[in-house]
């Protein structure tokens, strides 16, 4: 059984370590890496200590699984956006080590490694498994999958601490211990196997999301690319169609990008872009849609509203740049031209409704800088 789980740990300690090169190098992989790395020598000097009979080998054992432990939920915590993710599995770390020392001391061998260890890895395990579903990541099924796996080998942990209790005082390989050493042969490799496949579905799992998030989403500004505007608009357009609603679409542009980009250079036009769709992102209703269609335009969808009503929601967009300028450009203010079309009379597609609002937008380039206009209206 030893040289099945050495052999495991090492598979995905290799597994683990390819997908942090490969995808992203993100510090939570890594620090997986290393725990099942400590795995991997925990079974190893567990196996010579059992061997060669060695206490001192059995505290190394000790050693490298309470720093595996460490190293795991440090992972979850990261993954979860923890600020400082090791300092409390550090603490509690160290904790468990002085305590086991003192407990053995006290109460023998038993009571330190089939009591206490099993007792503090349930504790971790099932900290692991409320870290990784308070994820800021949003749950997904691979991190439901691993902390079902996580609270069952909580679970399985505790079942095993108890049935060593009876076993404190007595010396290690009575015969009096086969219900514990048959739960312990039997729970081990199938929870540990589990954790490391679920560990590897989760990371790919999370590697999936961000492919498509780098598809669907523009890299400078964080909303939506054409792509990701085409997909959703889909979705949009329809259902307003099926429910008999109106949606409004705009176009927008900053004034005098161009000339922006050539006084101050390429970094000048890059903040103007980005403060352009923060300014954006600010002023719409959870459900609207903002998108990025390529340099300086943007569009933005306004379900369930009238055009009239979009031109309050892009004049209060107009509002908050007035009062922004960019240091970089001399101070220069940012200015912009909406151009806003709506649903109806035939028009419910994506490209029509840009179509017509481009229509607008160049109506309002036309009337000067920081104008709106709505395609149809004659204002």
């Amino acid at each position: 059984m030893l040289a099945q789980l050495i052999v495991v740990s090492l598979v995905m300690t290799l597994a683990l370590h390819l997908a942090w090169r490969q995808f992203g190098r993100e510090r939570h992989v890594l620090l997986w890496s290393f725990s099942y790395a400590c795995c991997a020598l925990q079974w190893l000097f567990n196996f010579a200590a059992m061997a060669l009979k060695s206490g001192p080998l059995y505290a190394v054992t000790s050693f490298f699984l309470i720093l595996a432990i460490v190293l795991s939920v440090s992972a979850s915590r990261d993954r979860a956006g923890r600020s400082a993710p090791w300092r409390a599995p550090v603490g509690w770390g160290l904790a468990a080590m002085i305590a086991g020392l003192g407990i053995q001391a006290a109460f023998g061998a038993i009571a330190f490694g089939a009591v206490f260890l099993p007792a503090y890895i349930s504790l971790m395990m099932g900290w692991i498994a409320v870290e990784t579903l308070s994820s800021d990541r949003g749950t997904l099924a691979a991190e439901w999958s691993y902390a079902g796996v996580m609270a069952g080998f909580a679970l399985f942990e505790l079942c095993l601490a108890a049935a060593a209790l009876p076993l404190i005082g007595e010396q290690p390989g009575t015969s009096r211990g086969w219900a514990y050493r048959s739960l312990l042969v039997s729970g081990v490799p199938i929870f540990f196997v589990a954790s490391g496949v679920a560990a590897i579905l989760m990371v790919a799992g999370d590697l999936s999301t961000r492919l498509v998030r780098h598809a669907l989403v523009d890299p400078l500004t964080g909303v939506l690319n054409r792509r990701g505007l085409e997909e959703i608009a889909e979705v949009i357009l329809h259902n307003a169609h099926r429910t008999d609603k109106l949606v409004s679409l705009a176009v927008c542009e900053l004034d005098d990008f161009n000339s922006l980009g050539e006084r101050f250079g390429h970094a000048a036009g890059d903040l103007a872009i980005k403060s352009f769709a923060n300014a954006l992102i600010r002023s719409v209703r959870d459900g609207d849609v903002v998108a990025r269609m390529g340099s300086d335009r943007f569009v933005l969808i306004l379900p369930d509203i009238r055009a009239e009503h979009a031109a309050v929601v892009v004049a209060r967009i107009q509002q908050g740049l007035a009062g922004l300028s960019l240091a970089s450009a001399g101070g220069a203010p940012l200015q912009t031209s909406f151009g806003i079309a709506m649903t109806g009379y035939g028009v419910d597609s994506l490209h029509a409704l840009v179509q017509l609002a481009d229509e607008a937008l160049f109506q309002s380039q036309r009337s000067g800088p920081n104008r709106v206009h709505i395609f149809g209206s004659r204002s």
